[in-house]
């Protein structure tokens, strides 16, 4: 019996894993990624960080594919 998406495996890169340190706080490390994204968080409808004064949907927050 085969399942459609079960022969796939997870991928680990994408997988992240934390926890607190031995003193009981949370790790301050953050992915290099995410820090490296400045409209990382950013909602759709709210200004846009660029200061453009346009929503975010409108300016940065555009698919470049998109026709």
């Amino acid at each position: 019996m085969r399942i459609k998406g079960a022969e796939s495996a997870a991928d680990a890169s994408k997988l992240s894993y934390s926890a607190p340190d031995e003193q009981g706080d949370a790790d301050k490390k953050k992915d290099a990624a995410a820090a490296a994204d400045p409209y990382a968080g950013v909602g759709r409808n709210q200004p846009c960080p660029c200061g453009s004064g346009k929503k975010f949907k409108m300016c940065h927050g555009r698919n470049p594919n998109a026709a």
